[in-house]
């Protein structure tokens, strides 16, 4: 969660998400440009923002703390223990207001709650938010927990400075501060997709020049990697 607050006029998606990148860079995140916000409009659904997170892999505060074991739980069922009150800096912050017209399962709330496209700070127009955390043992914790209040509990004025984000990683190879979660580095997926696609290249290469071979009439030498025939003509 940023640590300041907005109104409503965040030059919308683009400009929120451009918000989170530059408050995790202040804060000397790794890969800020990982950071979106977690955020709907009329036609735009905040989960269809999110496409390229892995599934298996947990979400946790920068502190090291998981508050979702995926993000279909976090959307689903919303986070784990007391919520996201952590901001980009560490500091914890209960009871603020997040901007999302976002319903739980991360789908959009209300066609016209979203500020213009949280493009505006017009009093004439509102904005929906969650509400970011409570303490466990408040009296509203449970109400929080089962209304699922951290995505949807109030809408404000697009004018009043009130609006936080909720700044989510958005790409499959997601460095620190949460790589101790993660099974393979962005080091391993690398090698990984090179070798992968060195063997289809490879693949394409022995077809090819197998083809190539026998339309001349010879036999494709496998034992080599580049485009030889042996000299023995071939006879199908």
């Amino acid at each position: 969660m940023t640590k300041a607050s907005f109104t409503g006029a965040m030059g919308g998606l683009f400009g929120a998400d451009l918000k989170c990148q530059a408050a995790a860079k202040l804060a000397g995140l790794a890969e800020p440009e990982r950071f979106h916000a977690y955020l709907s409009t009329a036609d735009v659904d905040a989960k269809d923002r999110f496409q390229n997170v892995v599934a298996s892999f947990p979400y946790v505060l920068v502190t090291g703390t998981k508050f979702a074991n995926n993000f279909a739980a976090l959307i689903e069922a919303g986070p784990l223990g007391e919520g996201i009150m952590v901001t980009e800096n560490g500091s914890t912050l209960y009871k603020e207001y997040v901007a999302t017209n976002t319903a739980p399962g991360g789908l959009r709330f209300s066609p016209d709650q979203h500020c213009q496209g949280w493009t505006s700070a017009g009093p004439a127009f509102t904005g929906r938010t969650g509400f970011s955390a409570v303490p466990i043992g408040s009296p509203d914790a449970m109400a929080w927990k089962t209304g699922q209040w951290w995505t949807g509990v109030f809408h404000w004025q697009c004018d009043k400075p009130v609006f936080h984000l909720y700044c989510l990683g958005n790409l499959s190879t997601i460095g620190s501060p949460v790589e101790s979660w993660l099974k393979v580095s962005v080091h391993d997926c690398a090698e990984i997709l090179h070798h992968r696609a060195a063997r289809v290249a490879l693949r394409l290469r022995r077809t090819a020049g197998g083809r190539l071979c026998r339309e001349a009439g010879y036999e494709r030498d496998d034992s080599r990697r580049d485009l030889q025939c042996n000299r023995r003509r071939h006879f199908a």
